[in-house]
């Protein structure tokens, strides 16, 4: 693998194999498989050739809504209603255990959110999910589970409320690591269980983050709480290795815890973001963001 372009695949069209809209997030399947969910959360099943298995479907198609269930949705939100979630997409991942996608979720209602501070909005960090089943099998939404840790229910801090996660080769555990938490939480899949949790603070990550009180306020701190402060990015599991990538404070730099098993083995510091995306052989291979101005971007490969 020395970096050469091979070929292209699913392009964009109304053709047979073809993706309407751009895709947003991908993952493999158990069987070589694609799964994809597009930029208007319409899930695509393809196989391992890239031909597709079924038409597409919308996310949630499975579940009718009249108007009424609207109305009282709106003035009575419910966390265990899955109407109210749609696909979170500060959390740039999706998986695929057996026939099972999982999917990150979040609920933007206008009363029940982590942006607002009324009684309703309040009980979202304690109350809301994190995760949902998709059957691709039988086309149909299955189970929520997961919920944000102690940290986000001591103050407001939506601007470090993303999470990212990975899943144990064999399909049994999740593994969750949440921007402003040191922590990371292992749960059972078959019943979204929390199992235990380990980590370590990396040097540079923020501990104390500041609360925000409603969605405008968000919005006018966001790119600024985001570059000052340090928090915790991409996480992914190789093999028997977990590695977690961190943004530290200010300008000082990124780098990437490398645990095995719950052991913390190892921390590099780098001079920019970069996300690992596997193994081949004894390589580790990472990318780097993509270079927009030139239409190109750069993978790493190393070993440990």
């Amino acid at each position: 693998m020395q970096g050469r372009f091979i070929s292209r695949h699913i392009s964009r069209g109304r053709g047979p194999d073809e993706m309407l809209s751009p895709a947003f997030v991908s993952t493999i399947a158990g069987d070589g498989g694609l799964v994809m969910l597009d930029s208007s959360w319409w899930i695509y099943v393809y196989d391992s050739v890239y031909r597709r298995t079924a038409d597409p479907y919308p996310f949630l198609s499975d579940i009718p809504l009249d108007r009424d269930d609207w109305m009282q949705l709106l003035h009575k939100p419910d966390p265990e209603v899955k109407y109210m979630y749609e696909f979170n997409a500060n959390v740039r991942r999706i998986k695929v255990v057996d026939s099972l996608l999982v999917m990150p979720v979040v609920t933007e209602h206008v009363l029940y959110n982590g942006y607002e501070t009324g009684d309703q909005a309040r009980k979202f960090w304690n109350e809301a999910y994190n995760f949902i089943f998709v059957d691709l099998k039988n086309r149909t939404t299955g189970r929520l589970f997961g919920s944000y840790p102690p940290v986000y229910r001591q103050r407001n801090i939506p601007v470090f409320s993303a999470f990212d996660f990975d899943t144990d080769a064999a399909g049994n555990n999740i593994y969750v690591g949440y921007a402003a938490d040191s922590l990371i939480y292992v749960r059972n899949l078959a019943d979204g269980r929390l199992l235990y949790s380990f980590g370590c603070g990396a040097e540079g990550v923020s501990s104390d983050f500041p609360a925000t009180g409603s969605f405008r306020e968000y919005e006018t701190v966001y790119r600024s709480h985001s570059q000052a402060y340090g928090y915790y990015t991409h996480l992914v599991r190789v093999g028997d290795y977990l590695f977690r990538c961190y943004k530290k404070e200010g300008n000082a730099g990124y780098g990437i815890q490398i645990y095995r098993g719950t052991e913390l083995i190892g921390n590099v510091v780098t001079d920019s973001p970069l996300e690992i995306i596997g193994r081949h052989d004894d390589w580790f291979y990472g990318i780097l963001p993509a270079d927009m101005d030139n239409e190109s971007f750069k993978i790493l490969k190393f070993m440990l």
